[in-house]
């Protein structure tokens, strides 16, 4: 039998197909070939087969990443109700059942091991891996791997050294929202080639695109009326969780059935929601973007973008699940000045300041001699980084050879004995008694809960890892029942003097293009819904797909609704009374030691948070958020001017 016939073979008697869409032969070609690729396909073009088909043909396990657990979790469902030896390695899990996975590791019992870059991340689970037969690594949402792409993961970042560390010749990156800039960031990342990088077309002459502009108090007379002539199922994005429960409430009381689903739904729920949305024909769901991965529904009628989005990136992957049937679907996004300066406020909001960097490279860097116990938590609080941001600075100083992780420890670690102590202690040798007799004492109880006293570790010169060993036993042994709070990374720094000077200044120039590029991408979104010419034609061209027609037909321009959007601020600003506020919060921030720059005052006018303002609370002062419709280069500039 050939490769092409056990290909059709297996493509029959495990998925029911007996043909493959475009682009899918190219890759799964490319992929049994042994060559790395690039799959760049719309949203619902089937990049999943690309690497589900050559997983069951190859030897070895197919190594799977994935930013989202959801998503992770169905694509093991449906992949184990074909016959495929499946498993997921992620934080959701019993102990009970990651040992039954490690061990299918290491016997190659497994096709398919789905990991989420955190836990790759681990060494203990990178040492598991390396033990196993890999056939090729997948990496599922690839864009988060580069800088320029719309939803950059910094952890990301390092999934190519972990690559070579294990000895992983292949590589398949699966995207929808790749830009050719993008695409070209992740082909140098993983050595794939131009003619590996396979794009699908666009174009989905199904969906009908518009946008209305409309202002904020209009929104929910428009939806009603909108859900009125709907038909069946249909997504409503927003940008804040608050805002999916309130809107998702609004619609039930008028009558229509609606659920709410954002990021910090409890599991159980999200799943519910997801479950019923698959199977219920009319269920409309007020979402944030957290929405949609990993629900392959079909017959998706319409999309309403109640917020603007945040990026042609992500309008394109949030419309593409309407329509996947191939019947026609229609996307309605609202347009509103208010919006728009909300999300460019919301990238100045994370901006980074040199006094914030100097800062953290003389807290990392300021004794050379010592090690550097990092809790991202408390470390974004001293330098006044957002956590986000300050994982991407910590990732890019290990790449760079700055820093390197020996291990990682929570700072605070309790235990609760489910069996008496002594009785625990009988179970062992003299030996071991006196051992796990001196490390119970550096416990502090309280009641149930003893707290692990460090001071009195040291004093016993008992070694941290020798003690999560210990405990990671105990409580597998159900000996034990354990807490943890505040994890920590341990590293260790080069034996070189660093010029902090020379590193704040190139990572403030590389954060300085990364914001231009954030605000950037969000102009563009705006001036993408502003086109005088087709929108299908405009967003296939953004990604790099020049086959599109010059017209759909149908989309609100080629329908003659053409959009405008001038964007003002109506706003009255009364000097004096900014003037008071700003003394007030500046005579708060120099009692807690808080340099009040300009930035600060500009994001306290805003209402827009950082760690500062949570640590301290300033969001409780009179005049929090006083200017909140204001454009940040319009409130900075006011400061600058009249020296407030």
């Amino acid at each position: 039998m050939t490769q092409q016939q056990q290909l059709f073979q297996t493509l029959q008697s495990t998925f029911g197909h007996t043909t493959l869409r475009p682009g899918q032969s190219e890759v799964i070609e490319s992929i049994l070939k042994g060559q790395s690729t690039i799959a760049i396909f719309a949203t619902g073009a089937g990049k999943s087969l690309c690497y589900q088909l050559p997983a069951i043909m190859k030897q070895g396990v197919c190594l799977v990443v994935s930013p989202l657990l959801a998503l992770m979790h169905e694509q093991r469902d449906y992949l184990q109700s074909k016959g495929v030896a499946t498993a997921c390695l992620d934080s959701t899990q019993s102990k009970e059942e990651t040992l039954r996975i490690e061990n299918a590791v290491r016997n190659n019992a497994l096709k398919v091991l789905f990991i989420s870059v955190e836990r790759l991340n681990s060494q203990k689970a990178r040492t598991l891996l390396s033990k196993s037969n890999i056939s090729f690594l997948v990496i599922d949402e690839a864009h988060c791997i580069s800088e320029w792409g719309h939803n950059f993961r910094p952890d990301y970042l390092k999934v190519a050294k972990y690559r070579h560390e294990l000895g992983i010749n292949q590589v398949l990156l699966l995207t929808a929202t790749a830009t050719n800039k993008v695409a070209r960031d992740m082909a140098g990342k993983f050595d794939v080639t131009d003619q590996n990088i396979v794009r699908t077309g666009f174009y989905r002459r199904n969906l009908f695109l518009s946008a209305v502009h409309i202002s904020e108090s209009q929104k929910d007379e428009y939806l009603l009326a909108f859900l009125k002539k709907a038909k069946g199922a249909g997504i409503v994005y927003v940008t804040q969780q608050k805002q999916a429960e309130e809107v998702a409430k609004m619609i039930t009381a008028c009558g229509f059935p609606a659920e709410a689903f954002h990021a910090s739904l409890q599991s159980e729920k999200k799943a519910q929601i997801q479950a019923d949305f698959l199977t219920k024909v009319n269920l409309i769901v007020v979402a944030t973007i957290a929405f949609g991965m990993g629900v392959d529904k079909p017959d998706v009628r319409w999309v309403l973008h109640y917020d603007m989005p945040k990026s042609i990136e992500g309008y394109s992957q949030e419309v593409g699940r309407a329509g996947r049937d191939g019947e026609n679907a229609h996307c309605v996004a609202l347009i509103n000045n208010e919006k728009i300066a909300t999300l460019e406020n919301f990238v100045y909001a994370g901006a980074l300041e040199r006094e914030s960097l100097i800062q953290l490279f003389n807290e990392i860097f300021g004794d050379p001699a010592k090690d550097y116990h990092l809790n991202e938590y408390d470390l974004a609080y001293k330098t006044n980084i957002n956590q986000l941001v300050l994982k991407t600075l910590i990732v890019q100083l290990e790449l760079q050879g700055y820093l390197q992780v020996n291990y990682s420890y929570f700072a605070e670690l309790s235990i609760a004995f489910i069996q008496d102590k002594d009785k625990i202690l009988a179970k062992y040798s003299p030996e071991r008694q006196l051992f796990l007799t001196q490390l119970f004492s550096c416990f502090e109880f309280k009641k149930k809960w003893g707290l692990l006293s460090h001071q009195a570790l040291s004093e016993q010169n008992i070694p941290l890892t020798k003690v999560q060993e210990v405990v990671e036993y105990l409580q597998n042994q159900q000996l034990i029942d354990v807490k943890v709070a505040k994890y920590t990374s341990v590293y260790s720094k080069p034996p070189q003097q660093v010029n902090i000077n020379e590193l704040v200044e190139s990572f403030y120039q590389q954060s300085q293009i990364k914001e231009q590029g954030e605000l950037a991408r969000l102009r563009h979104l705006l001036k993408f819904f502003q086109l005088t010419s087709c929108y299908h034609k405009a967003l296939a061209s953004y990604f790099g797909d020049m086959h599109t027609p010059e017209q759909c037909g149908h989309c609100g321009v080629c329908s003659g609704k053409h959009l405008i959007v001038n964007v003002q601020e109506s706003q009255e600003l009364d000097i004096e009374t900014i003037r008071n506020i700003l003394r007030d919060a500046s005579h708060f921030a120099s009692q807690r030691g808080v340099n009040f720059s300009t930035h600060l005052k500009t994001l306290f006018l805003l209402g827009l948070n950082c760690p500062y303002f949570t640590k301290y609370k300033f969001r409780q002062l009179e005049g929090f958020g006083s200017l909140s419709g204001v454009k940040y280069d319009t409130a900075k500039a006011l400061i600058m001017e009249r020296a407030l």
